[in-house]
Parts: C-alpha cells; structure tokens; sequence
C-alpha cells in the first residue's frame, strides 16, 4: 500500500440481544480504531434467516490507511471483544455482528447489497 493513500469501507453492524447497549459499545470500539468514521441512523429490522429477537441495524463509513485484511482481522477481534461467541450464535444470539459490505470499490456480501435496509441506510453515506 502507498504511503498516504486512503481506503474507503462500508461495514454493516447488526445486534439481536441487548441491542443498544451492545451497538453503542462497538460504536466505541470503532471509534478508537478509526478516526476517520461515520455512522448511518439505527434501523429495527427483522430477522433475516433466524428465529430471533429484532435486530438493530446500521452502518459505519469509513476511511483508513489500513487495509482489507487488517479490518478483517480487527473486525473478528471486535465481534470477540464485544461477547460474541460461535456458541452463541448457534443459539441465534447475536451481540454483535460487523460485515464489511465494501472496501474500496469492491463489493463484498453481495447478497446483503439486496436487503431493504443497507439500501435505506447506504444513502447516508458522508463519503459520497
């Protein structure tokens, strides 16, 4: 990577159990890793595929000299970090989940692109 440049990512956060606490917690987390972010309005959306309690959903936008494979592994240390746990989400519990929806000009998690609310929230992107 080059000195100076900027990657721009999408990620999308989701809780279906203590949902504020836990999103206003990685909201936290996030911060401290990237000084360059912004965050979409929270949604209450449906469970998707599960059997579960709402979720509150939202996105995070942004910039970082970091690359792929670094918020990748920082994103895994922050679901951990926050208690979620694979026992858990067996059991459909799911504190925190965070997706990176795009880095750059690549698209990942195609199939999220589709969902009514990444549409919604997508929109509120401040690095448009």
């Amino acid at each position: 990577m080059k000195a100076g440049v900027m990657n721009k990512s999408i990620l999308a956060l989701g809780s279906n159990t203590d949902q504020e606490m836990n999103m206003m917690r990685v909201e936290q987390y996030l911060r401290d890793l990237f000084t360059d972010i912004a965050f979409s309005t929270h949604l209450w959306t449906e469970p998707i595929g599960i059997q579960s309690d709402r979720f509150i959903n939202e996105l995070a936008f942004i910039k970082t000299r970091h690359g792929q494979q670094q918020i990748v592994r920082a994103m895994k240390q922050l679901e951990k970090r926050c208690g979620s746990t694979k026992a858990e989400r067996t059991k459909n519990i799911i504190r925190i989940d965070v997706d990176i929806l795009q880095f750059n000009d690549i698209r990942l998690k195609e199939d999220d692109w589709n969902r009514d609310y990444i549409k919604l929230l997508i929109k509120q992107d401040p690095f448009i």
